[in-house]
């Protein structure tokens, strides 16, 4: 069933095993597309993978990025997205996009642990904002 796949795609990335965990968060959002967390967490696998895999990096981080703004299509509030948002940009050097989503991070809830890290991140960075 959906949820033994999601379950098993969640120990797969808490083990540390991405590749396999992409797989089965893949078949499990075939069944539920929908399902925000699980596309965040497939995003977050893909950004995992970016920084293990220096040949498939950038295809890693363009996956990232695809995942998380279609979690935003169903959830356009949805703070660890628009937060992962942000780090993928930050680590393809998109210093001014990653502000902005961090900034709305910060905009849906800035007493979260994700809002206080986004803030965090952009006192860290130097961003050029126009």
């Amino acid at each position: 069933d959906k949820q033994t796949v999601l379950k098993f795609a969640n120990a797969l990335y808490d083990t540390r095993q991405f590749v396999q965990a992409s797989t089965m968060y893949q078949r499990y959002l075939a069944l539920e597309p929908a399902d925000v967390n699980a596309r965040v967490d497939l995003g977050v696998t893909y950004f995992e993978l970016s920084r293990l895999d220096s040949i498939k990096h950038h295809e890693y981080l363009t996956l990232a990025e695809k995942e998380m703004k279609e979690a935003l299509n169903y959830n356009p509030s949805h703070q660890f997205a628009t937060f992962n948002l942000g780090i993928v940009y930050l680590h393809v050097g998109k210093m001014e996009e990653a502000s902005e989503w961090f900034k709305k991070c910060i905009a849906i809830d800035s007493t979260s642990e994700t809002g206080r890290k986004a803030q965090m991140l952009i006192q860290q960075h130097t961003f050029n904002n126009p």
